[in-house]
């Protein structure tokens, strides 16, 4: 023999209720940014430098871009390639933008590389560096 139980009006509130709950919940951990960020890619804009075969001399100083995946991270900039400086080395990314400025001190292949201080992966690129003599408003390479 069965038993019939009837369902409350407060019963059927109640589970509305937590079903809503629990889809929200959902909803919010599906849109939720990732804990870290990534360094998508790196540039370096050559500005107004000329040279036969790179337009990067040593002693030029040149803008590195980093596009990054997050917003307000710290994006550290190294260069793997012998005596370079960025000012400023930390930056923090500024509508997925993270610029600074290089400046390689000796010849031969750089590669420069943008890594998140949130556990993010790093991105690089490789610049090839000539002698540079620095006119001030450029930079002439010499081959």
């Amino acid at each position: 023999m069965f038993t019939r139980t009837r369902t409350t009006r407060r019963q059927r509130v109640i589970g509305a209720g937590v079903s809503t709950i629990g889809a929200l919940a959902a909803t919010v951990g599906l849109a939720a940014p990732p804990a870290s960020a990534d360094a998508i890619s790196v540039t370096v804009d050559p500005g107004f430098s000329i040279g036969l075969t790179t337009s990067f001399g040593m002693g030029c100083s040149y803008k590195v871009t980093a596009a990054v995946s997050g917003l307000d991270n710290i994006v550290y900039f190294t260069d793997e390639g012998g005596g370079a400086s960025f000012n400023p080395n930390y930056v923090t990314s500024n509508s997925g933008i993270a610029e600074t400025t290089w400046t390689p001190a000796t010849p031969g292949i750089h590669t420069i590389r943008a890594v998140h201080f949130s556990g993010g992966g790093p991105a690089a690129t490789i610049v090839t560096v000539g002698t540079g003599i620095n006119t001030g408003s450029g930079c002439v390479v010499l081959p």
